[in-house]
């Protein structure tokens, strides 16, 4: 079971998804998120149109309804070219997904051949989600390096790094 859940647009590669869903038609594909501008009705035309009939489009979610989705995920894909720091990788990580995403941006969750990877192509995007479909021993290792990666992240880690810099930058004024 792959997912990407984002907002359905373009720009987020979700096209690619179905790229990948063609390529690999013996795995699930399960595409959660709000589409913009119509863009729900572009992909459910790809879909039917390539009788692509191992891909779900579930439209929006809860935040619990997405984490149950997570839960019983195998691989998250997150094939957009222009992110932030994407919040969703740092959730999926959490939820012990390895996670395939491009290099273009920062993604701290995924630490590239250990939570997940991080490609430069479609070509390698292709090659790193078969390695991960194929191996299960793989998708388990990295999913449980993942989870333990992102604790750096939670509130307790970040609030205790914001505080050790105040009280830095406040230990230099006094001086």
């Amino acid at each position: 079971m792959i997912l990407f859940a984002g907002t359905l647009i373009h720009r987020k590669g979700v096209n690619i998804v179905l790229d990948a869903a063609a390529q690999f038609p013996d795995a699930i594909f399960r595409i959660v998120g709000s589409a913009r501008e119509g863009f729900e009705k572009v992909l459910e035309q790809r879909i039917a149109q390539s009788n692509l009939r191992n891909v779900m489009l579930e439209g929006r979610k809860s935040q619990s309804e997405l984490l149950d989705i997570m839960r019983n995920s195998d691989i998250f894909l997150l094939p957009s070219r222009l992110e932030g720091i994407p919040k969703v990788s740092l959730e999926a990580a959490a939820t012990g997904l390895p996670c395939v995403v491009f290099r273009d941006y920062q993604t701290p969750s995924v630490v590239d051949g250990v939570t997940g990877f991080q490609v430069g192509s479609d070509e390698e995007l292709m090659q790193a989600l078969g390695n991960l479909i194929v191996d299960p021993s793989l998708r388990d290792r990295m999913g449980k390096a993942a989870r333990e990666h992102v604790k750096k992240f939670s509130w307790d880690a970040v609030s205790q790094q914001w505080q050790s810099a105040y009280l830095e930058i406040a230990a230099a004024r006094v001086s």
